[in-house]
């Protein structure tokens, strides 16, 4: 776990971990430079399984991730940012999983609850991937208008401690670094474990400090990043992941004059489908109010109940 300047939220995270069924772990926590109300906060949990480390300048979560796995002394490394949480049966069933689904190189990843500002849990309509299914096609193709349909995200990963040090996280990604390791590691022979069970509990802008809100609008930035991940994508997933996700960055920043050069990037070096065209369309035409209530509507509307099985992606 990573933490920075959230000295009252990283000790629910952690929390959580000492809450696990599965007791034989260690919980390193990585605080990204001197920050004494974070240590304090760490130090305070009494339990002899928390390593605090405290990095003294900030780098930046991918490479005190990579510092906390250097430390690691696990068969097996799980993930968790510090507003996230688990609930307790998260390791149990994600290890068991990997054991059953005979992957040697498994990155195991499990459905997750939503929960708003409010504090309200939301169970979006997540889906497995196909057996055949390209991992960037998983990622970043909607199959319906429905949000959450990939659950891979850092507090749902599981991998073995070996994977993770041979591809490491990138420092230079400030942002996707999550679904950039993803996809470097399944080019390098990972394969995708999916536990249908919600087993982690995703926050939504409960600060101002993350690394998602702080490159919420950087639209140039989501281009660049998918440029340089080109190989590693579908022609379906880039285009996707531009009229998608990046058009979202530049509605949010309210810079119109970034349609003309998504659409281009998108058509030249991609193949959009009907629906990612219709997403993209929509956000420039529909008033924010009524697709924020769309969205709203669709992320609650035919949840899937869990059920026990594991599903390999080939």
């Amino acid at each position: 776990m990573t933490t920075q300047a959230r000295p009252r939220l990283v000790g629910g995270a952690i929390a959580s971990v000492v809450a696990q069924t599965m007791t034989d772990l260690e919980i390193i926590v990585v605080v990204d430079g001197a920050d004494p109300e974070t240590e304090a906060s760490v130090a305070a949990v009494e339990d002899s399984r928390v390593r605090l480390v405290v990095l003294p300048v900030a780098t930046g979560a991918p490479t005190a991730r990579t510092t906390g796995i250097a430390l690691a002394s696990g068969t097996f490394v799980a993930l968790l940012d510090d507003d996230d949480l688990w609930l307790p049966t998260k390791l149990e069933r994600q290890l068991d999983a990997v054991r059953r689904s005979g992957v040697a190189e498994p990155i195991a990843f499990c459905a997750r609850f939503v929960r708003s500002a409010d504090g309200r849990d939301t169970a979006w309509h997540d889906r497995a991937p196909g057996p055949d299914e390209h991992p960037s096609d998983y990622l970043f193709l909607r199959r319906s208008l429905r949000l959450g349909e990939s659950t891979v995200s850092t507090s749902t990963i599981l991998a073995r401690r070996s994977l993770f040090e041979r591809v490491a996280f990138d420092p230079a990604v400030r942002r996707y670094g999550d679904v950039d390791w993803v996809l470097r590691a399944s080019a390098a022979g990972a394969r995708l474990v999916y536990v249908p069970e919600r087993l982690a509990i995703w926050r939504e802008s409960v600060d101002g400090a993350s690394i998602t809100r702080r490159f919420a609008t950087d639209w140039r930035y989501g281009i660049d990043w998918i440029r340089a991940r080109r190989d590693l994508v579908t022609p379906e997933a880039y285009a996707a992941f531009l009229l998608v996700r990046v058009a979202a960055m530049a509605d949010r920043a309210g810079d119109r004059g970034a349609v003309r050069i998504i659409w281009r990037e998108a058509r030249r070096n991609g193949r959009p489908r009907l629906i990612d065209v219709a997403l993209f369309m929509a956000r420039w035409i529909v008033p924010d109010r009524l697709r924020d209530a769309q969205r709203s509507r669709l992320a609650r509307a035919g949840v899937d109940s869990d059920v026990d099985r594991v599903t390999v992606q080939g």
